[in-house]
């Protein structure tokens, strides 16, 4: 993949992270304006190009343009949160699953995540963590889930939701909120962009796990796992869902 972007701009856009996080104001930002623009919002602009290509070759739903976050907590319905965020990110996806390249003050990381207030809306998802816990498996031992990722659930049903959940997603199918991501890397490979696109591809079939019904799983992972992987990572995912 050729890229603009280097381990330099990506280090820059984790610095301002910071230095923003711990000067959280308005009258900070309006004095750092040009580094904002020159350290995160231009760069960020280039990683979602550089991202569309292949990103968009591994679903459908990702073969658009890619949106940026705002840098702005919506503080109208929040009060008490920070004015600026902590994370910014590039998304791809619609609805209630989308898939992420993220940076924050520790560093940049690739995320899936899926959420609903509404039971329904999840219950395809949920029913694929049981009825394709044998992929959700096969997925979870390549990338080393849980001990090598991050799982964050918010806001989980107290009463069991089903009675044929196994063990080892229980925490997963209760949830209203879930992410999952590599932990954050600051010291990043030569080759940033290879390496955040790959860690997105590895994550896909998750991607496909929240938003597909359980009658099409089987023949989406097959038709993702069909397309060239964009790195080692997404290599070895694609190779065994595809067994």
């Amino acid at each position: 993949m050729t890229t603009t972007l280097d381990r330099k701009a990506f280090n820059a856009s984790v610095h301002f992270m910071a230095d923003l996080w711990n000067n959280n104001s308005k009258e900070w930002l309006d004095m750092n304006r040009d580094r904002y623009q020159a350290e995160l919002r231009d760069p960020m602009k280039t990683l979602a190009e550089e991202l569309r290509g292949p990103i968009g070759s591994l679903h459908g739903d990702f073969d658009g343009k890619p949106k940026i976050s705002r840098i702005n907590n919506d503080i109208r319905f929040a009060r008490g949160r920070p004015l600026y965020k902590e994370h910014m990110w590039i998304s791809f996806g619609a609805g209630k699953s989308e898939l992420f390249a993220v940076v924050y003050r520790e560093g940049w990381t690739a995320c899936v995540t899926v959420g609903s207030p509404k039971r329904e809306e999840l219950d395809g998802w949920r029913r694929n963590l049981i009825d394709h816990h044998s992929l959700w498996k096969r997925w979870a031992s390549v990338v080393g889930f849980p001990h090598k990722m991050v799982l964050s659930v918010g806001d989980s049903y107290k009463k069991a939701l089903y009675d044929d959940t196994p063990e080892d997603v229980e925490d997963i199918v209760q949830a209203k909120l879930v992410y999952i991501y590599k932990p954050y890397l600051k010291r990043l490979p030569t080759d940033p962009v290879g390496w955040l696109a790959d860690e997105m591809a590895a994550l896909a079939p998750v991607y496909l796990m929240m938003t597909v019904p359980p009658a099409g799983l089987e023949r989406a992972i097959g038709e993702l796992v069909s397309i060239p992987p964009l790195g080692p990572k997404s290599a070895a995912v694609f190779q065994a869902l595809g067994g």
